[in-house]
């Protein structure tokens, strides 16, 4: 669920943050659409090497 990956996010989970972007970006699991929050944990995860996170803020035209 949603909370359940922003709790694990706020916590620093790296997987749950790429995740926890995909959901706000999208509305997903129980979480209302929020493209600029969903691209803020793309950032965080961006930061700490995540490839996955970087490729999706390439996509919006955005650097981390």
């Amino acid at each position: 669920s949603g909370q359940w990956l922003l709790q694990a996010s706020i916590q620093g989970n790296l997987y749950a943050q790429v995740d926890l972007a995909f959901y706000y970006e999208n509305g997903l699991g129980g979480l209302a659409k929020d493209v600029d929050e969903g691209l803020k944990w793309y950032q965080m995860a961006a930061c700490q090497g995540n490839e996955i996170a970087q490729e999706r803020l390439t996509e919006y035209g955005l650097s981390w």
